[in-house]
């Protein structure tokens, strides 16, 4: 059985990574860039599987932690991939 919540979150999971897929292509072949960034929060295991299943690579000499008012508040993972073409 298959609850309508699984089955709106599996639909936009695959539209997502359909766009990020169409982003990327566009990225590289419109725009010209050689390298595309992206960051999540280290919890965020949803995003980072889409970003696995894009074939993007961790960068963690580029993790960066954001500070609000002297308290370090939130930790951004660096994920990267560069036009292969």
């Amino acid at each position: 059985m298959v609850s309508f919540g699984d089955h709106a979150a599996d639909v936009a999971a695959r539209i997502g990574h359909e766009a990020a897929q169409r982003a990327l292509k566009d990225a590289f072949s419109r725009v010209g860039l050689n390298e595309v960034l992206a960051y999540t929060a280290g919890g965020n295991l949803r995003l980072q599987a889409v970003m696995i299943r894009l074939h993007m690579q961790r960068d963690p000499s580029r993790d960066f932690t954001l500070d609000h008012d002297g308290v370090k508040a939130w930790r951004g993972l660096v994920w990267m991939t560069r036009n292969l073409v």
